[in-house]
């Protein structure tokens, strides 16, 4: 048996939402939430359009999950509030709030932010790079730039291992957003050794196995010439291929 509700009261009287709901239907919130989340939204989509052709992608779609609000949320898609607690569902890498109905209304537009996305070890590195808006992600940038800096001449660079106590530690303050400078870590083994861990917890490789595959039968073929092989070791032809 279906039971239609005229207001947030009677849901609270039989038990289908709590006295908390009922304060806040007296006092809705304003049509601007909308608006405001369509304004930061719209000030994100440049650097995502950027990104996704960087990496050459479509657009993201979203990861919906329970929702949990502190106060009803209303649905941009439909416009109505989310007063169901078993109807509320937001993104989990946008936090766009909408009804569990509602989800698959949505175009594929998510625009990932660094509040949603947390850390940046073992986050895909597209959504990583959209959340902060940037087309290198910050521990690549330093670590590389530190490499070489001072660790180029340096026997057993990327090969050598390090204090897994002082690249945990490292690890720790990059994912906790901290400001960390790298040229006061004596041992370039550990910046060597923060680079390959952040390759090395990515959910996918940055060479796809199809491509990797690819890849070796090329530089096995024997018909292809050395300087065939080095053309093809261009950063921009190798773009082009992928």
């Amino acid at each position: 048996m279906t039971r239609h509700f005229d207001n947030v009261e009677m849901m609270v009287k039989y038990g289908f939402a709590d006295s908390f709901l009922a304060e806040y239907a007296n006092h809705p919130e304003e049509e601007e939430e909308v608006v405001q989340i369509a304004r930061c939204r719209q000030n994100s989509i440049t650097v995502a359009e950027e990104v996704q052709q960087v990496f050459q992608v479509g657009p993201k779609a979203h990861n919906f999950v329970d929702g949990i609000f502190k106060i009803p949320k209303k649905c941009p898609f439909c416009r109505q509030y989310i007063w169901i607690v078993h109807e509320r569902s937001k993104c989990a890498d946008c936090g766009l709030p909408c009804h569990r109905r509602c989800q698959h209304q949505f175009q594929h537009d998510c625009l990932p932010s660094p509040k949603y996305v947390k850390g940046i070890f073992g986050i895909d590195l597209i959504r990583l790079c959209m959340a902060h808006a940037v087309h290198i992600p910050l521990v690549v940038e330093k670590c590389i730039n530190e490499i070489e800096a001072r660790g180029l001449e340096v026997e057993g660079i990327y090969r050598l291992s390090c204090s897994k106590s002082e690249l945990d530690e490292l690890m720790n303050k990059f994912d906790a957003g901290m400001v960390v400078d790298l040229s006061t870590i004596v041992d370039i083994n550990c910046v060597a050794g923060l680079l390959k861990a952040f390759l090395k917890k990515l959910p996918s490789p940055i060479l796809p196995n199809d491509i990797f595959a690819n890849m070796f039968e090329y530089f096995m073929d024997p018909s292809n010439s050395e300087a065939e092989k080095q053309k093809f070791c261009r950063f921009d032809f190798f773009k082009d291929l992928l």
